[in-house]
């Protein structure tokens, strides 16, 4: 069945709003719709996990932020993003575009200057967006100008990545086992054997969850030190107005492996303003 992404735009006041050339506009006069941020969340996170501040800073400078949910999270429906809570990064990227796209083609309707978008993304989605802006510059390659695809690579502008994920995930595990071998060593006996049980139900259809966060040592996806105190203060203990869980099938565990957004960024022809962590 057909998946309908749920998001949300919210703009910003009149009073806030700026010009093209950046100069705030006073409320009450003229002036162009506001520019877009289409604004994608991290791992196994839906659009009410701790993005409000976020998109109250840009609608503060004057942007629309616009939020949604992949397939398979919060408020998008189940028609085609089942089983929940499944992360495909790649399938996720095209959620990200297929964002963009309704924020270019339907920008009346939104209230929103559809020529100016941008994209925004942390941890994950940082490699999301960079991904987006790759695959955005790949069909500039392969399409003519007057194509509904060449108008939509001129609407988005640049991009912001917060602590992007860029590397593949099995690198990340690789640094972890050599920072702590023995913990590490733990929780990849725990995380293995959920992938195994995962696997063997599969072949009956069944999804089974790992956990997204925990301990160093659990049989969590995230399990560096502060990961568990970190991300699990970023959504409702109750799982919030969507059901927020702390499980992704144990199936995306190989696709958040081999995902390695390094691997295009070249290809990105817009600016992109790219925050890293030391620690």
């Amino acid at each position: 069945g057909k998946t309908a992404l749920a998001g949300r735009v919210a703009l910003p006041p009149p009073s806030r709003r700026s010009s093209p050339g950046g100069t705030n506009l006073a409320e009450g006069g003229s002036s162009r719709p506001p520019a877009a941020v289409v604004m994608a969340h991290g791992l196994g996170l839906s659009h009410d996990c701790s993005l409000g501040p976020f998109a109250d800073a840009f609608r503060d400078a004057g942007l629309a932020a616009v939020t949604f949910d992949y397939a398979t999270f919060g408020a998008s429906s189940s028609g085609g993003g089942m089983p929940r809570h499944s992360v495909d990064p790649r399938a996720q990227v095209s959620d990200l575009l297929a964002a963009v796209r309704a924020v270019r083609y339907r920008a009346d309707e939104l209230g929103v200057d559809g020529d100016r978008i941008g994209l925004w993304g942390t941890s994950l989605a940082g490699g999301h967006a960079v991904s987006a802006a790759a695959a955005l510059a790949e069909e500039e390659e392969e399409e003519d100008a007057a194509t509904e695809g060449a108008s939509l690579r001129r609407a988005v502008r640049a991009a912001a990545v917060l602590v992007p994920h860029m590397a593949s995930g099995a690198e990340g595990v690789l640094a972890t086992i050599l920072s702590d071998p023995a913990t590490s060593a733990r929780g990849l006996t725990k995380i293995l054997a959920a992938f195994a049980k995962g696997a063997l139900l599969g072949l009956a259809r069944k999804p089974w969850y790992i956990f997204l966060h925990g301990p160093p040592g659990s049989a969590a996806a995230m399990q560096n030190p502060g990961d568990d105190e970190g991300y699990g203060s970023l959504c409702a203990a109750d799982g919030g107005e969507y059901g927020w869980r702390n499980g992704m099938t144990s199936g995306s565990l190989l696709r958040v492996l081999s995902y390695r957004p390094m691997n295009v960024a070249s290809r990105v022809k817009v600016p992109v303003q790219m925050v890293v962590a030391e620690e």
